[in-house]
């Protein structure tokens, strides 16, 4: 068997606030794989389900081999909701045992970790998923 090793490359988040999009209006931090950019506009027709304008909510296209520490990030920013789509809690500086889908409460925040853009956008079940855990979350 040949295995070949991921290294993530540790880096402060504040190398990346030029890539990140959007405002802190409603507390809530979506982040997802830079290669997944090409299903933005799943991503905003989610935001806009919420209630929320794109511009609202930051957004962070996080490259895949890259890990930061995203903890001092948030509670600098005052955000209340983080919404991962296809990285792992790890690539985060999370040590998280999650279960897709299902919201992790912690340190008065919200975490969420689902599938990738690509995979949600293209399986009613993993839609329905996501929009039950929203709903949970947001309550709308």
């Amino acid at each position: 068997m040949n295995l070949t090793p991921t290294i993530y490359t540790f880096q402060d988040i504040a190398n990346f606030e030029h890539i990140i999009e959007g405002s802190n209006q409603n507390k809530v931090f979506f982040v997802f794989p830079s290669d997944d950019q090409v299903h933005l506009e799943f991503l905003y027709k989610i935001i806009n389900a919420l209630g929320y304008q794109k511009d609202d909510c930051l957004r962070f296209p996080l490259a895949t081999n890259t890990t930061i520490q995203l903890i001092p990030y948030l509670e600098t920013k005052n955000i209340e909701t983080l919404i991962v789509f296809g990285i792992p809690p790890k690539q985060l500086c999370l040590n998280f045992e999650i279960t897709p889908y299902e919201p992790i409460y912690f340190s008065e925040k919200t975490f969420l970790f689902i599938d990738n853009l690509q995979d949600i956008s293209k399986n009613k079940l993993l839609k329905k998923n996501l929009w039950l855990a929203l709903k949970e979350i947001f309550k709308v």
